[in-house]
């Protein structure tokens, strides 16, 4: 996959690693929205922020603190145990690890880092480098609450489309079947999904589509 080497809101002389976090810190607040109950009823304040993780982090620091600040506080937390824990991920050039950073972000990072809960296919693309296989893995994410989510899929499809430079080979849709398989629709083949990710559907989603935006 021909790969976007930065986004215009990354530094380009930071590392790696502070280019992916710059980019998920700018991308969540459109990704997350201002918050609400989400489809597992658990209550989020803006920037997805829980009312139990905004406690943690104020009791960590000793002081009250912003949603945003929350935010940017969990992402970097998250990148550092991604380069310490996860091998691999430190050598992917900062637009795939963002995609992974903000899995970490949404699923949570324990466990995106569990074995027996995580998909090994991502943690093999991650050690061997295979950057589009990385992002082919990171839409294999989108269980939510115990079944398939249309919206998870449309965030990695977001994160995927940041990340690949060619339009034909950017993801133009994402529909949910009856069953709750994910299909992924790449370029104008509108009629034939490029990608299907077999989950059980969850009880409050039904089928539909969402098409990106130019697609």
């Amino acid at each position: 996959l021909p790969i976007a080497p930065v986004v215009p809101e990354a530094k380009r002389d930071a590392p790696p690693s502070a280019q992916a976090e710059s980019i998920v810190k700018t991308n969540i607040p459109a990704l997350e929205g201002p918050g609400g109950v989400d489809i597992g009823g658990i209550e989020t304040r803006e920037f997805g922020v829980t009312f139990a993780t905004k406690e943690v982090w104020e009791q960590r620091q000793g002081r009250t603190l912003s949603d945003r600040e929350v935010s940017d506080l969990t992402v970097e937390e998250n990148s550092t145990i991604l380069q310490r824990s996860m091998p691999g991920y430190s050598e992917l050039p900062a637009i795939i690890q963002a995609a992974v950073l903000d899995l970490s972000y949404n699923v949570g990072v324990t466990l995106l880092l569990d074995p027996l809960r995580s998909d090994t296919t991502l943690h093999r693309a991650v050690s061997e480098g295979w950057a589009g296989e990385v992002l082919f893995a990171t839409l294999e994410y989108v269980v939510g609450d115990g079944g398939s989510v249309l919206g998870l899929a449309r965030r990695r499809a977001l994160n995927y489309n940041l990340a690949v430079t060619e339009p034909k080979l950017q993801i133009t849709a994402t529909e949910m079947r009856p069953d709750g398989s994910i299909w992924y629709f790449w370029g104008n083949l509108s009629k034939r999904p490029m990608l299907i990710v077999k989950r059980p559907p969850h009880s409050q989603e039904k089928p539909r589509k969402i098409n990106m935006a130019g697609g």
